[in-house]
């Protein structure tokens, strides 16, 4: 009775939040199941949390939904599909690079914009080579840039075509003996992706097991980094 007046808000204030924190508290621990839980080991005598590959079950994953979303677009696209002995389908072609126009056709009836490519490319790798020229072929490095980097064509972003440009010269114009190779590849096949084919390596858990985690567990990747 003797207390002062801010002295006696004070601990009915206080009085306040600590029945609030509590409150708070048991609320979290029940309606994040804890409680649960612990009746659940109480009658079991073993630990009921989910372990990370019982989680990953109870959602969707990715590779799954990748599968799913495939097979529905070949359903789609392709309904009467057969096995295919030759050619190429139609999503397949839109992947490959774009071939050079025949000879003697005119930039103006180049529909696909290869020509007016080839040329901005070429002086731009003239302006800034990706590495020392090879001897004898000062313009195979230059050659070797501009093709690819027309043959991506219009429709991607344009550093895509930079870097996949740059990739193509670095492989081509190595040696003399990688621009023969890609060379004569390009006049063989001029829709060729280079890199689409590769070596897979075998799994390996200490190496590749958190990259194929986070890549098919459905998070976020990196969410939690």
């Amino acid at each position: 009775a003797d207390l002062p007046s801010a002295q006696r808000y004070g601990i009915i204030f206080g009085c306040f939040v600590f029945i609030g924190t509590v409150t708070a508290v048991l609320a979290l621990l029940t309606l994040g199941g804890s409680f649960h839980r612990i009746a659940e080991q109480e009658k079991t005598g073993s630990v009921t949390i989910s372990d990370d590959f019982k989680a990953r079950m109870d959602r969707p994953l990715l590779m799954e939904r990748l599968l799913d979303s495939r097979e529905r677009m070949m359903q789609q696209n392709y309904p009467d599909r057969a096995p295919r002995k030759e050619g190429c389908t139609n999503l397949t072609k839109m992947l490959l690079n774009v071939p050079p126009p025949p000879k003697g056709k005119s930039a103006k009836d180049d529909t696909t914009g290869y020509m007016k490519n080839f040329v901005v490319a070429y002086r731009k790798c003239q302006d800034q080579p990706g590495g020392p020229v090879i001897s004898g072929r000062p313009e195979a490095r230059f050659e070797a840039f501009a093709r690819s980097y027309a043959g991506c064509g219009d429709h991607v972003s344009l550093s895509y075509r930079r870097s996949y440009a740059r990739m193509y010269e670095q492989i081509c114009c190595d040696n003399h003996k990688t621009d023969d190779e890609y060379g004569a590849m390009y006049k063989s096949d001029p829709e060729f992706v280079v890199g689409k084919f590769c070596w897979l390596e075998g799994l390996d858990a200490k190496r590749h097991l958190a990259k194929v985690h986070a890549a098919t567990s459905g998070d976020m990747y990196y969410h939690k980094k």
